[in-house]
């Protein structure tokens, strides 16, 4: 039996993708699978493959719940091939064997990615886990990024935004366009999910 915990929260494409990763896992290695929702202690620590959406930018961040996961297959759904993955030096140590997935991906693509997962799991499965959230190498804002994203947040564009903080409007843009290259943000709604992301997890 391989157990299995979905995170996504994407109701259509959650419940297709189950159906779609059940008939895989049963064709490539004669297993059912059980699945399970609510990222607990117990969810995670029993969880053979993990699913969880991501926005542009959130692989960045630590996912505590992580932390108490066994080896196995951790898939990170993201939007589109557009929305940027970052480079394994820049992931928490909890997320740094994440398969990319796309909601935009061809069945072959999603199956080739997954069969690659698997393999790599069964090289993988007598090796444990010990995430060092001391050592962690997750990307942080800076103070002066912190102060932007909230006048963002509120909902003030640049020229605002350069009044609050009595700085030029080209230095701002020049602060802006540094803040979305760190997390690999291209577009303006992707850079308002990623600071609406920030306060989601700074009000836990």
């Amino acid at each position: 039996m391989t157990n299995i915990l979905i995170g996504s929260q994407c109701t259509f494409y959650g419940e297709s993708f189950k159906i779609f990763l059940a008939e895989l896992i049963y064709e490539s290695q004669r297993e059912f699978v059980e699945y399970h929702s609510g990222f607990t202690k117990k969810n995670v620590n029993q969880a053979d493959v993990i699913v969880i959406d991501l926005v542009c930018g959130e692989a960045s961040f630590c996912i505590p719940e992580l932390k108490w996961r066994k080896p196995g297959v951790l898939i990170g759904i993201l939007e589109d091939k557009n929305q940027h993955s970052l480079p394994e030096a820049l992931l928490p140590h909890c997320l740094n064997d994440v398969v990319y997935l796309y909601r935009n991906d061809s069945l072959k693509d999603l199956r080739s990615k997954l069969l690659r997962a698997f393999d790599n799991q069964r090289n993988t499965e007598n090796c444990q886990l010990e995430p060092d959230c001391i050592l962690c190498n997750r990307v942080s804002l800076t103070l002066p990024q912190r102060k932007f994203a909230s006048l963002w947040l509120q909902g003030q564009d640049t020229i605002a935004v350069a009044g609050s903080v009595n700085l030029n409007l080209k230095t701002v843009y020049s602060k802006k366009y540094a803040l979305m290259k760190k997390y690999g943000l291209q577009t303006d709604q992707q850079l308002h999910s990623f600071i609406n992301l920030l306060k989601t997890k700074s009000d836990r």
